[in-house]
């Protein structure tokens, strides 16, 4: 999974992997179920761009549940928030959503 996160007001780029290759890309791992909700859900291994972010804790997984017929889906990380021992600045911020997020086809 490739992704662009903007900044809404300020239209500031927090983070860019669009031109990354598949593999260099963040996510990972793709594996599809069905839920008891309506939907597909798609789920992915994350780990951060920056190293020193992936050492200290900005990984987890990706949930994406589609709806709506395709044109709504929901988005969450559940981070791990696994810190390695090279980590010296302690836990990093996500850049991903820990809550819950509607996203809507525009």
């Amino acid at each position: 999974m490739k992704h662009l996160i903007v900044n809404a007001n300020t239209l500031e780029v927090i983070e860019d992997t669009t031109s990354f290759t598949v593999i260099e890309a963040p996510s990972t791992g793709m594996l599809y179920r069905i839920t008891s909700q309506p939907g597909l859900t798609y789920i992915f291994s994350y780990i951060g761009v920056k190293e020193d972010k992936v050492s200290c804790g900005q990984n987890g997984d990706v949930f994406i549940t589609l709806t709506n017929n395709n044109t709504q889906m929901y988005f969450l990380l559940y981070p791990n928030h696994e810190v390695y021992s090279d980590c010296q600045t302690g836990l990093a911020k996500q850049v991903l959503p820990t809550e819950k997020i509607l996203l809507t086809k525009q």
